[in-house]
């Protein structure tokens, strides 16, 4: 990933930097306690922590978790667990507290599923016709995803070899039915 020298970057533009999600972002921000700069409405990073920001992403990119690289950043200490300048007081509290395992499972997952998709280029195809083989009714934000898209247009639409169409709802979104588009006789296709 190329990246050009900053002295500072929103926080807001740095989902687009990595590709990934901002819940995602600010998993790695806490994990590498990180502290961004508030300004009005908008806070941003200095060079030194986007340089951090930017290697632990690609450190994930190659495979690799976020404990592994605190450790080899030097902001762990593998032994205890402790991250480096953390008080017994902060180790305690952040053992005590439900959200840090949480935090640290959503992240396994996350980093999971983009080298699953990053290793397996047609993992979407395939839950797709599952999908449509199962007549499983998709949400909006479910189908979206699988599809890359941030939205989806209209009441029904075609991609992939698969057609989509609004079948009801499924609890406060969309529902949506998938069909697998059979090659028929005359349609041009010819192997």
């Amino acid at each position: 990933m190329t990246k050009t020298t900053v002295d500072e970057l929103p926080v807001s533009q740095l989902p687009d930097r990595y590709g990934i999600s901002r819940s995602v972002l600010y998993t790695r921000i806490n994990a590498l306690k990180i502290k961004p700069e508030q300004r009005g409405n908008k806070s941003y990073v200095n060079s030194k922590q986007l340089n951090l920001l930017d290697r632990l992403h690609d450190h994930i990119q190659k495979g690799g978790s976020t404990a592994e690289f605190l450790v080899s950043a030097g902001l762990s200490d593998e032994q205890t667990g402790q991250t480096v300048g953390q008080s017994d007081e902060q180790t305690r509290q952040l053992a005590l507290s439900d959200s840090a395992p949480l935090l640290l499972i959503i992240d396994a997952l996350a980093e999971k599923l983009a080298n699953q998709q990053m290793s397996d280029p047609l993992a979407n195809l395939r839950a797709i016709e599952e999908a449509a083989h199962h007549g499983w009714l998709l949400s909006s934000s479910q189908l979206a995803s699988l599809l890359g898209l941030r939205s989806l247009p209209g009441k029904s639409f075609e991609r992939y070899g698969f057609s989509f169409s609004r079948a009801g709802r499924n609890g406060a979104e969309i529902a949506w039915r998938i069909t697998k588009i059979q090659a028929g006789e005359g349609d041009g296709l010819e192997f």
